[in-house]
C-alpha cells in the first residue's frame, strides 16, 4: 500500500509524495533527502535511489551547513526534527528514511531505514506454570518498529562508523515512548566502505 510524506519546512512550502512499496531484500531505495544548503534559503530534494548510488553520491556532497537532527517514534509514525527551528519530516514508518547531517569537524551522514515487522510472541495463562504440550499455545503477532542505521563520511575515503540497531514494539505505546527520543553515537573505525546495517 502506497503512503506519502511531507517536507515541512520554515522557508518552503509543504510537499506530499507517493511512496513505493519498499523492498523485501537490501538493495533498498531511501526515500527523500532533506539538506539545508546555506543560512538564507532550504530546500528539499526528493530522491529515490538503491543504496549504491547514493554511497557513491556521498562523497560529492557538501554537508557543511546541516544541524544536527533527532529521529523521534510518535506513535506508528517515525519524525525527524531538526535543532534549529521548527522544521522536521513526517514518515509513516513502513517506508525508508534517509537523512543527512554535520557533526563537529568531521561531517558525517547518517540514514535511517525504518520499516514494520511482525514477530510471534508466546501468551500463556496466569495459573499455567509449565505449558501444556496438548493443549495449542495461543500466539500472537507483535509489531516491531525496525530500524537499521548507516553512517558514513562524505571524504571519498569513507570512514567506517559503528551502527546501531533499534527495534521498538509499537503495539503497547506509553506516554514516555510517545515523544522516545533515538539518540546516535559516532564511532570511528578502520577507514573502509559505508556498511549498510542488515538484521
Amino acid at each position: 500500500m502506497n503512503g506519502n510524506y511531507s517536507f515541512n519546512l520554515s522557508r518552503s512550502k509543504s510537499k506530499s509524495v507517493d511512496l513505493p512499496e519498499p523492498s523485501n531484500d537490501f538493495n533498498l531505495r531511501y526515500i527523500g533527502c532533506c539538506q539545508v544548503q546555506n543560512s538564507v534559503r532550504d530546500h528539499c530534494i526528493d530522491i529515490d535511489r538503491t543504496v549504491e548510488e547514493l554511497l557513491a553520491s556521498f562523497s560529492k556532497a557538501d554537508f557543511s551547513n546541516l544541524s544536527r537532527c533527532r529521529l523521534t517514534v510518535n506513535s506508528n509514525r517515525v519524525v525527524m526534527s531538526l535543532d534549529r527551528g521548527s522544521r522536521n519530516i513526517t514518515v509513516p514508518v513502513n517506508t525508508l528514511l534517509h537523512y543527512k547531517a554535520a557533526s563537529g569537524k568531521h561531517n558525517k551522514v547518517f540514514a535511517f531505514i525504518c520499516k514494520k515487522s511482525l514477530t510471534p510472541t508466546v501468551r500463556r495463562q496466569a495459573n499455567q506454570r509449565q505449558p501444556d504440550r496438548n493443549k495449542s499455545t495461543d500466539t500472537n503477532n507483535t509489531e516491531v518498529l525496525v530500524c537499521h542505521a548507516l553512517y558514513c563520511n562524505k571524504n571519498s575515503q569513507a570512514e567506517r562508523i559503528a551502527y546501531r540497531f533499534l527495534q521498538i514494539t509499537t503495539q503497547s505505546y506509553t506516554k514516555r515512548l510517545l515523544n522516545q527520543t533515538i539518540s546516535t553515537e559516532f564511532s570511528s573505525g578502520d577507514e573502509g566502505d559505508c556498511l549498510l546495517s542488515k538484521a
